[in-house]
């Protein structure tokens, strides 16, 4: 039986890496042909980040897959935390490289017949691990975590600023109603998020969207039916495939303390006793997503036909 091997890249944070795993759990047993190396990045300053990964490495969650804990880098101990992330992915490139060069060569000199590796599953805020990937001639795909939603306005003020030249931080404390593809109204600019608007940090977002475009593909946690509107209109003339696998959720407790399932159905309840309406919507949205996972659901059969490119 040929095996093959994913290398999946996801950020320093336990939110980005618990939904990196569950994609991968997810992955391994459609199919147990492939084999998931998850690449963990250390923080210097998250300690419950660090026993967390410390967890996955001592684990056996799945026989398919293989957690590689790359150390962390002196230079971080000097950074300041909101400069570490763009800092990291940048300075962990020759590591990661590293890390890329002996798994390709572990599948083409061990007698044992090892997976091959065939390619890049990369966070949304990794994606210049691109670069590493093509050094290789490997496939890249971004694992976006967020829904479609936020992905079409980032590709929006993407293409407002490289195409008509219209810089996004003007319409801070702005009336003006931007017309965005994908949303079904045109919005006040001034609700935009805070990112659009700051001179110092919207240049590395709309990098972020430069770079999703060089991939294979984005794979986002949302479904079909969540999003429907967006999907059916702003990814329609997109060029980049798109696939809906969600929603991808950790719901068992472990040792990392994260708000709990009471919290949120208690805000959920204190909402829904104000609105019948958004009661029926919840529970009608509720009923989808379990729709969706299940056999023939649209996340479902959407992760059948990436199991297929993968293999391809």
């Amino acid at each position: 039986m040929k095996r093959s091997e994913l290398v999946f890249i996801p950020s320093p944070g336990i939110g980005h890496v618990t939904s990196t795993v569950e994609l991968a759990l997810l992955l391994v047993s459609r199919d147990d042909r492939f084999v998931v190396t998850i690449i963990l990045m250390k923080l210097p300053f998250d300690e419950k980040f660090t026993s967390y990964c410390k967890s996955l490495t001592e684990s056996t969650i799945s026989n398919n897959i293989k957690f590689l804990y790359l150390p962390l880098l002196e230079q971080a101990l000097d950074m300041k935390a909101k400069d570490i992330l763009a800092f990291y992915m940048e300075t962990y490139k020759p590591l990661v490289k590293e890390a890329l060069a002996q798994l390709i060569e572990s599948s083409t000199s061990s007698p044992d017949k090892p997976p091959r590796l065939i390619g890049l599953l990369v966070d949304m805020f990794c994606v210049t691990m691109v670069d590493v990937g093509n050094d290789f001639g490997l496939s890249s795909y971004v694992f976006f975590t967020s829904g479609v939603g936020y992905l079409s306005l980032l590709f929006s003020m993407q293409t407002m600023k490289d195409e008509q030249n219209v810089d996004s931080t003007q319409f801070k404390d702005s009336d003006t109603e931007l017309v965005i593809s994908g949303f079904a109204k045109p919005i006040p600019a001034r609700v935009l998020p805070s990112m659009f608007l700051n001179k110092d940090v919207v240049p590395g977002f709309l990098e972020l969207a430069r770079k999703y475009r060089q991939t294979k593909g984005i794979v986002v946690n949302t479904f079909l039916e969540l999003e429907s509107h967006v999907m059916s209109s702003f990814f329609e003339g997109l060029t980049l495939p798109i696939y809906p696998v969600g929603p991808i959720l950790k719901l068992q407790r472990d040792e990392v303390k994260m708000v709990s399932a009471e919290e949120i159905e208690r805000g959920i309840n204190s909402l829904m006793q104000k609105n019948s309406e958004i009661e029926r919507k919840v529970k009608e949205m509720s009923e989808k997503s379990k729709e969706a996972l299940m056999e023939g659901g649209s996340s479902h059969t959407l992760l059948g036909h990436l199991v297929i490119l993968f293999r391809v």
